[in-house]
């Protein structure tokens, strides 16, 4: 019970949390809001902070993260130069501080893990779920195309698919 009340069920709560974030109108804003809240009490209470709450602090930086790696990745279609410069940009603009306040929560090891790791994973993560976005809408509509349609990853940003030159477009 130790383990699942501990460990289990903030991850559970970060996952409830981000499915609420995603479907919620002002769901950007209430998690860039809980995002501070947590890494302010983080970096001021450290590791006297109970340990659900940072186990749930720290999944909420690495969506954050993600998010921050998927608003980039989806300015454009395809891998290009530009969505991975963007996408490090605003994840430097965004989760950076988040990540480092992780230094507070956890022993110096773990923390550089975690840091370490951050990067990739959510580079890596957010790149996989732009792609089979794009492949999903290449292929809904392959036969007839579409014009501009807001991406379901950021609806701020948009795809587009000509059928006949077979060509994706998108834009910011």
């Amino acid at each position: 019970m130790s383990t699942f009340r501990h460990i289990i069920l903030p991850v559970v709560g970060v996952v409830l949390f981000a499915v609420f974030v995603e479907f919620v109108k002002v769901g950007g804003a209430v998690c860039l809001l809980t995002v501070a809240v947590l890494t302010l009490s983080g970096l001021i209470l450290g590791q006297r902070l109970p340990f659900a709450l940072r186990i749930f602090s720290t999944g909420l930086v690495i969506y954050f993260g993600y998010s921050a790696c998927l608003s980039g990745r989806a300015m454009a279609p395809n891998l290009t130069e530009y969505t991975i410069g963007t996408a490090l940009h605003l994840f430097s603009l965004m989760a950076l501080v988040p990540f480092l306040s992780l230094l507070r929560l956890w022993s110096l090891r773990v923390a550089v893990a975690l840091i370490g790791m951050a990067l990739p994973f959510c580079f890596g993560l957010a790149f996989l779920v732009a792609d089979i976005e794009e492949r999903l809408f290449v292929r809904r509509y392959q036969d007839t195309g579409v014009g501009p349609t807001a991406r379901w990853t950021d609806s701020s940003c948009w795809l587009s698919y000509d059928a006949q030159s077979k060509r994706l477009e998108g834009s910011d």
